[in-house]
């Protein structure tokens, strides 16, 4: 009956406790792999925040894919970082989340379904 495991009957408080956690986990382990930039080339760096965001897009749906992108990504909305690489993020996670779990696709084929 749920569609999304982040909404869960009265009943289980302790299991909504234990997914947001589990996102605030995942989160906080995205900022921090964005906070540690890997230089490619010129200007632009690696971002491995994202991997995560789609860990979170398998376990937990697409809105708290969303979320931890979010956050994972707020360094890029307030720093010298473009803002658009935040925006996509934010949008390619909730697309992976969505088609993980209402389409049964793969992650990586959601996301070059993104692209």
């Amino acid at each position: 009956m749920d569609s999304y495991p982040l909404q869960a009957s009265p009943q289980e408080p302790a299991s909504i406790m234990r997914r947001m956690l589990f996102c605030a986990a995942f989160a906080a382990v995205g900022y921090t792999l964005n906070a540690v930039r890997i230089p490619m080339f010129a200007e632009v760096g690696l971002h491995l925040g994202g991997a995560v965001a789609f860990l979170a897009a398998a376990a937990y749906g697409p809105i708290a894919a969303a979320l931890v992108a979010a956050v994972a990504f707020a360094g890029c909305f307030f720093s010298a970082c473009d803002p658009i690489i935040g925006a996509l993020a934010i949008l390619e996670a909730a697309w992976v989340g969505w088609f993980i779990h209402h389409r049964n696709f793969r992650p990586w084929t959601a996301s070059i379904a993104f692209w």
